[in-house]
């Protein structure tokens, strides 16, 4: 086909299947026209396609690679940086939470007033609650240690703390994953106020 045919001779599936050096090479100039407009349309396609799946690419990894670092809160709890996360949500924790309020929820009694034996039951389940919700202990994964690392740490955390010591470091973590929370919703209602006023 020579050079000197009309536009109309070429189907948009025919430019878009030839090649720069093709279409130079048979095209008059109408149809060149017609040829690099449509090579720019299917470049600004392809474009848009790759933002596409880059911002697919990117709530997936927010989505489902978000791990509890980006998702918990880090409090200190008698001079140990805790990384915990509190997952209402999460099975095993509402099971915890419900056995610990199940069998001493309605106990009137003062700490001091426990015997051992309802002493020892009562700390077993506060430490079953930190299993739950602490992810990190002075920058090391739990998930990262062994399972006897792991019952050690809770063990001797049983024995230094003391009942008392398990609900005053179990009252820190509420109030500093409350005050965290408290911390980010402010700042989501200043940049909702601040968008407001760049409205007005």
């Amino acid at each position: 086909m020579s050079a000197s045919e009309s536009a109309g001779d070429y189907s948009l599936g025919d430019l878009r299947a030839m090649s720069r050096d093709e279409a130079l090479a048979e095209l008059d100039p109408a149809s060149w026209e017609r040829w690099k407009a449509l090579q720019e349309r299917l470049d600004a396609a392809e474009d848009t396609r790759e933002a596409w799946r880059d911002a697919d690419e990117t709530v997936l990894d927010v989505t489902v690679h978000a791990d509890d670092a980006d998702l918990g809160e880090t409090v200190e709890v008698f001079g140990n940086d805790l990384l915990v996360r509190i997952d209402p949500e999460k099975p095993a924790l509402r099971k915890r939470a419900n056995a610990l309020e199940a069998e001493f929820g309605d106990d009137g009694r003062e700490v001091g007033e426990l015997d051992d034996a309802d002493t020892d039951r009562l700390a077993g389940r506060i430490v079953d609650l930190y299993r739950e919700i602490i992810v990190a202990w002075n920058g090391t994964r739990l998930d990262d240690m062994t399972p006897p690392e792991r019952e050690t740490l809770f063990e001797t955390v049983r024995e230094k703390w003391g009942l008392r010591g398990l609900f005053l470091g179990l009252a820190d973590i509420i109030a500093g994953v409350e005050q965290g929370q408290k911390e980010r919703l402010e700042a989501v209602d200043s940049f909702r106020g601040a968008e407001g006023r760049r409205r007005r």
